[in-house]
């Protein structure tokens, strides 16, 4: 089997790193072309997914793949590294990158259905766990976009973006 793995480097607390994940990979014999979620080329390496694609990190890394997966026909195989995980959880999903791909092997697989939004005149979007409306989707929008920051400085961070939407609001 050929996997893409699709690994977000900064998902979580575990320290997941690239080379761990490869080799628990391997372990289960699957041969791994690797590709960050940090990489300029990752919507060209999604449209030429092999067997399986693997998303390894947190729920945006998960959802990015789901929802960017060129050939819905490829199984996806999750690795929740993130600190909410609530796709993984929401489908029983657990375990070390190791017990996991060893499960993939087995065939254990789920269905997932994504949402499809219609907004506007024209415009679409997929969605995995939700989808929201108004100022909080809007700063969580903008905030996906940008880089992450920690502890007090979110915060702060947070707060800017919402005191100018808000101010700007009728």
């Amino acid at each position: 089997m050929r996997a893409l793995l699709v690994h977000n480097p900064m998902a979580g607390t575990k320290g997941h790193d690239k080379g761990s994940i490869i080799d628990a990979l391997q372990l289960a014999d699957i041969k791994v072309d690797y590709v960050s979620t940090k990489d300029d080329d990752l919507e060209r390496a999604l449209k030429h997914a092999r067997d399986v694609v693997v998303a390894a990190g947190g729920d945006g890394t998960i959802g990015y793949v789901f929802t960017h997966l060129a050939d819905r026909s490829i199984p996806i195989g999750i690795l929740p590294l993130g600190s909410a995980n609530n796709i993984a959880r929401s489908l029983g999903i657990a375990g070390t990158p190791a017990e996991l791909a060893e499960k993939w092997r087995a065939g254990h697989v789920h269905s997932f259905h994504l949402v499809e939004v219609t907004y506007g005149k024209d415009k679409r979007e997929l969605c995995t766990e939700g989808f929201g409306v108004g100022v909080m989707a809007t700063l969580i929008r903008r905030r996906a976009k940008g880089k992450k920051a920690d502890g007090a400085d979110a915060i702060r961070r947070g707060r800017r973006p919402f005191t100018a939407l808000v101010s700007d609001a009728e």
